[in-house]
């Protein structure tokens, strides 16, 4: 597993960038239609060394945010679900960011929000409230986003831990009646995970066909 540094030359050619598909058209396809033969593991950090926005981020300001305890990413105690800072009927269209990682340091923290890593952009907020992480025990090793081995880019349900789920409840979208199911199986090189077409909806037997899709990226 290497860290998330968005400037670092890596192995596949389409992991530019933040580590994802920022090239051209052509590279990208060339990339895609490469093998898998291991899944690439991606651990999200999108500071320096000096606690800076990695320069190849293409940040856009929101000014002061507040932050919470992420809904999707509860692998690390950096990540919030932050949004900016508002007052009155404001609150009706607050716009949430998740996940975001929090950075300490002088003056107010500082947040960086991604919402698709592969494209290099970001949204930064200065902190003024911080609930904090989610707790310790709740915290679990799991991608937050995935790119399937045909270039589809999958991103997990907020309440994907929801206790009363079932199996047949989507863990991940991958656009309009596509989903993914449980997670990923890890016991391979290249892992993969169950995915299906069709409204998340349908519940019935025989229902749509369960297919196990490789995974070629997978970022946490």
């Amino acid at each position: 597993m290497r860290k998330f540094l968005p400037g670092a030359v890596v192995v596949v050619a389409a992991l530019t960038g933040l580590g994802g598909c920022t090239g051209t058209t052509e590279t990208r396809l060339a990339a895609h239609a490469q093998p898998v033969t291991a899944t690439e593991q991606i651990t999200v950090d999108p500071f320096t060394d000096a606690g800076e926005p990695d320069p190849d981020l293409d940040v856009v300001e929101k000014g002061e945010g507040n932050c919470w305890q992420s809904w999707v990413s509860i692998t690390t105690a950096d990540a919030r679900r932050c949004g900016p800072l508002l007052t009155g009927a404001e609150h009706t269209s607050q716009e949430v960011h998740d996940p975001c990682y929090v950075h300490v340091r002088p003056g107010p923290d500082r947040a960086i929000c991604i919402q698709n890593p592969t494209t290099g952009e970001a949204t930064g907020f200065e902190v003024v409230e911080d609930t904090g992480p989610a707790p310790a025990e709740t915290q679990r090793h799991r991608p937050w986003f995935l790119e399937l081995a045909d270039g589809r880019h999958c991103t997990l349900f907020p309440g994907a831990d929801d206790p009363d789920s079932t199996e047949e409840d989507p863990t991940y979208g991958c656009g309009r009646n596509d989903y993914l199911y449980g997670m990923p199986d890890t016991t391979n090189r290249v892992w993969t995970i169950a995915n299906r077409h069709g409204e998340a909806e349908e519940r019935t037997e025989p229902g749509p066909r369960l297919d196990e899709a490789p995974i070629r990226t997978a970022w946490f």
